[in-house]
């Protein structure tokens, strides 16, 4: 089960950047979601990574709170229900 924390960096990631973005995708990888978010937010990560944030004031706010009270769920990797693996039967 995701963190509070977790699931905050995980939906700023979701608003900041637009996919694909590897070098982000890596750096979450390699620092944890809640690392890479701060060092983006302070301009200290890569330049590689922060060329890809298309929005480094994305606003969550509204989000955060329905995260918060529980009106909505945000599925991520370091939630349990995440799948697994490669889908099989789609066209």
């Amino acid at each position: 089960m995701p963190t509070r924390d977790e699931l905050h960096a995980r939906l700023f990631l979701l608003h900041a950047a637009e996919p694909p973005a590897p070098a982000i995708h890596h750096y979450v990888a390699v620092h944890g979601p809640v690392d890479a978010v701060a060092q983006i937010r302070h301009g200290t990560a890569p330049a590689a990574v922060l060329s890809e944030v298309t929005r480094p004031d994305a606003q969550i706010d509204d989000d955060l709170r329905a995260l918060d009270s529980g009106t909505a769920r945000l599925l991520t990797p370091e939630d349990g229900d995440w799948p697994l693996g490669r889908l099989t039967g789609l066209a």
